[in-house]
This record gives C-alpha cells, structure tokens and sequence, in this order.
C-alpha cells in the first residue's frame, strides 16, 4: 500500500519555490490521491494529478498513468484543487477516464455553445493582472460577474447576448449604484470581447459604451445618486401587496423592508448570522460597507421579522435565508424587478403605482418608482417624520456614521435595547397597524 502523503496547509503550498534544478517540479500537497502542485522554473504554479486510466492501458497492459491538468495557482487555491482531484478520482472509481470525460464535455459546450456562466468561469481562470494587487482584482472581477452578471445571465448563450439583454441588466443599478455599474459594463464587455477572440460569439461588442450603450442608458452624472424611495403613505398599502406575493426573492424583500438594512447584507444572509436565543441578527464586520473601522451591525428583529424566519427552509447547503431558485445567492436585480412589478401592476389596476415625485425619471420625464434602497429612506423619513425616537439611534439602525471620529472612538454601545422598540414599532406601521396620519405615534 503506497505511503500516505501528509497534508500540507494553504500557507505551506504558498511558500513553495521552485528547487532551481532543470526541468519542472512536482510536489505532492495531499488530501487526493496523486494531487500535485507542479513549479516552473520562472516560479508559476499550477495543479495536476496523475492517475492510473481505466480506459488506457500500456504496452505490457496495465493501467497508463496519465497526467491531468486542474489549472493554475492561486487561481485555484489548495481547497478547490483538493476537490477537484477527488470528483478526478471518483470518475475513475466509476470507471471513466478523466480526461476523456473532460474532453467529451468540452466538445459538447462547443457544440450547444456557451452559456454565460461558463464563460466567467473559463475567463476567471485565464485572466492576468499586471498589478501588485492582481488577486484582490481577479477576486473583486469575479465577485461583481457572480453578483450582477450571473444570476440574471448565466444560463443564457453568449452567442444570444445582445444589446436589450445588456440595458436590462444594467438598467436597475445605472443610476442607483453608478460606480458599480460602470465597473460591471466595463468587465462584461472585456468578457465578451474574449468570447469573440475565442470564437464564441461573433458581431459587434453589445456591451460596449461609446456610440451603443450611451444611446440606451441615462446619463450618469457623476453626483451622488439618491434611491427613489416609497412615500409613508403608501408604505401599508405597498407592504400589504407584497406578502401577497410568492419566492424568496419577495421574502427577501419583505425582511429587508423590516430590517432597514442594504440589499446585499439581506441577500447574503446566513442562518448562523441569527440567534434565535437573543432574537438578534449580527452582519459580520466583512460584509459592511464601510472600509475603515467597520464593525459588525446588530440588528433586534421584530416578533413579524423573526415569525418570517420561522417560515423560511433550512436547508440551503451554503446556509443562506434567502437562496435563489438554484440555490446560490439572490442577485440584486431579483429583488429591484420585484419592486417594479408592484409599481406596474398597481397602475395597471387603475392606481398610481409606487414612485418617489423628488426624483423624475431623464427619459420619461415621470418620478421613478421606488427602489430597494429607497427603503432605507423611507424608514428614515418615518422616524424623523412620525415618531420621537433618536436621531443618532436612526443612524446607527441605518449602519451609518454617527459623531466626530472621537466620539465615534469613545462610543462602544450601538442602543440595541432601545432600537428593539424601534424596529417593533416600524413592524407596527409596515402592517397598517399605526397610519400615517397617527404623527408622533411612538414616543419614548
């Protein structure tokens, strides 16, 4: 029985270096069989695994050692290329070469064609950043494709993108999340440049900007951008339609409505980011928005945001609240078409939908219907406008910035006793239950 290869760590693969002998070297990092990091002389890393085929059988008719690439390193870290090599191992168990499976495959995409996903996937692997921070890049490349692109596009072929699909991607976070957006059009449209030097897709870029998108697209202009947000007095009659309304992407928005929280934090919720026990939700300090001295955000739910938890399925493997229909996360444009939808059938039903009049629309010259961001004004305007409660403790339900940075350095509590009274009351006038014409309703 051939000896047991002892794992190494993530840091101890780091750390390997090429021996300076002639030729490549091959080091095996365990946990699979035959897993092994191979080292170029000029330092650059990339997986492989050897295996006996099944299939392939030498001279003497024996099993044929072959070699399999699994890519390169840090690309892929040691935890992918562990699993990799045991889905590697499990096909030959089964009975099937590996790389004949592989190849198979490839033939069959190139036949069906590629779909989106697969592209960011077969890009990410490829893609090289001439910068010191090249994996923090790579890393924020695949983030905003799997947040923005993906879930809306992932399934579709590259082949049948076209110009409406990329204004409909684009168009919920244009003008809401400026920076971003631009950022998504600028990878998208280097993704599928790719494509078409691949032979994937052929024709015009129709993520390009200049003298294309420019056309279709409002103009951003460079200001800090407000979210139409719903007006108090239709916030009941709003909230009521929507737990009318079936799936997780309007559970989503349901719990994001009562939480006063951004759309992402909500998205990428986890069951163990709740405690049932102290009916709180604590968002770690990583997924925060602010970059210097973040901290992680407690949020008391209400006894109607904790009886939608109850509601909710435990059984996402990646332990998320609100998965999407396959399982990953909700993307943001999920939750923004929901919105929309509400504003469109409302006026479709003879009403005037859910729009914000402060904030009128370049194209149609009409106010914009109210947004998922937008609900964090609204709960701010009802406890500025309708309620006594603090002005400081509003912020600090919002995650904002509260105080001078010395008073923010002396400040160690978050009032989380007194925002519990809050967030129940902002139940209470989500349900109908308080009105807008009940004014300085909630007093401490």
């Amino acid at each position: 029985m051939p000896k047991r290869v002892k794992e190494m760590t993530a840091l101890q693969v780091k750390n390997l270096k090429h021996s300076g002998k002639k030729g490549n070297d091959t080091v095996s990092v365990g946990g699979a069989d035959g897993l092994k990091l191979q080292i170029t002389s000029s330092g650059a890393k990339s997986w492989l695994i050897r295996y006996a085929s099944p299939t392939h059988m030498n001279e003497k008719g024996k099993s044929k050692i072959r070699e399999m690439g699994l890519g390169p390193y840090p690309s892929i870290g040691l935890k992918d290329a562990r699993e990799k090599a045991l889905e590697v191992r499990k096909l030959v168990i089964e009975k099937i070469d590996p790389i004949d499976q592989a190849k198979e495959d490839n033939n069959k995409r190139q036949s069906q064609g590629f779909t989106v996903k697969q592209a960011v996937d077969d890009y990410y692997l490829q893609l090289i950043v001439p910068s010191p921070n090249a994996d923090r890049t790579k890393q924020q490349w695949i983030n905003a494709m799997n947040a923005y692109v993906v879930p809306g596009l992932g399934s579709t072929l590259v082949k049948d993108i076209d110009t409406d699909a990329v204004v409909t991607l684009l168009e919920p976070i244009w003008l809401t999340k400026p920076r971003m957006a631009s950022d998504v059009r600028n990878y998208f449209e280097h993704l599928l440049d790719w494509a078409t030097h691949k032979k994937i897709r052929t024709g015009d870029n129709p993520a390009r900007l200049k003298g294309n998108l420019e056309f279709r697209l409002p103009k951003q202009d460079g200001e800090q951008q407000h979210h139409p947000a719903l007006q108090l007095p239709d916030t009941s009659s709003w909230f009521a339609e929507l737990r009318t309304r079936r799936g997780n992407g309007s559970r989503a928005l349901e719990f994001l409505a009562m939480t006063a929280v951004r759309s992402e934090n909500v998205r990428r919720m986890t069951w163990d980011e709740y405690d049932e026990e102290t009916r709180i939700w604590t968002i770690p300090k990583e997924k925060m928005k602010m970059k210097r001295n973040r901290r992680e955000h407690r949020v008391p739910l209400s006894n109607e945001a904790i009886e939608l938890l109850k509601q909710q399925p435990r059984d996402n493997k990646k332990g998320l609240v609100f998965p999407a229909l396959r399982g990953g996360t909700l993307s943001d444009m999920t939750l923004s078409k929901a919105m929309k939808r509400m504003h469109l059938n409302d006026i479709a039903k003879g009403g005037k939908g859910f729009s914000d009049p402060a904030i009128i629309d370049t194209k149609t010259n009409e106010p914009r219907h109210a947004v998922p961001h937008g609900l964090r004004s609204t709960f701010k305007d009802w406890s500025t406008e309708l309620t006594y409660f603090d002005g400081d403790m509003t912020e600090i339900a919002l995650a904002h910035k509260v105080g001078t940075e010395v008073e923010r350095a002396y400040r160690r509590l978050d009032m989380l006793e007194k925002r519990r009274g809050q967030m129940q009351a902002w139940a209470e006038f989500l349900y109908g239950r308080q009105t807008a014409k009940d004014i300085l309703v909630f007093q401490p």
